[in-house]
């Protein structure tokens, strides 16, 4: 069971590689398990590398070269550990541009905009901005 600790050390050692596949826009970790009572437990929830996707392919329509591997290993002072390498997808990330960039976040940017304004909608537990 990988640590946070050790998916964070095998993203980094591995970023390059898992970065040459098709369709990667990102490469991060996040915890694998929904186990919440690992923290009532004691013990620590499994992490595993998140390589981010702009669009998952199935297996079988990729070639072997093309398959990301189901986990990297991070060497440790007891031997070597397996980190689960989990498949998120995105969509395409773009970085934002003064052309993509709406009035609101250039005014915000240069400081002249005020505080947003909130108001309520039909349901008491929903906000949104205006």
């Amino acid at each position: 069971m990988a640590t946070a600790r050790q998916a964070t050390r095998a993203a980094q050692m591995h970023a390059d590689d898992l970065s040459a596949y098709p369709n990667v826009v990102g490469i991060g970790t996040r915890r694998v398990d929904d186990d919440t009572s690992a923290a009532t437990k004691g013990t620590e929830p499994e992490h595993a590398v998140a390589v981010y996707v702009s669009r998952k392919v199935p297996a079988e329509q990729l070639d072997d070269d093309e398959r990301l591997p189901a986990y990297v290993e991070v060497p440790e002072p007891s031997g070597t550990e397996r980190v689960p390498v989990v498949v998120v997808e995105t969509g395409v990330i773009e970085p934002e541009t003064e052309d993509t960039t709406s009035a609101r976040d250039q005014d915000l940017l240069s400081g002249e905009a005020g505080p947003p304004r909130v108001s309520r909608n039909q349901d008491p537990r929903s906000y949104t901005s205006e």
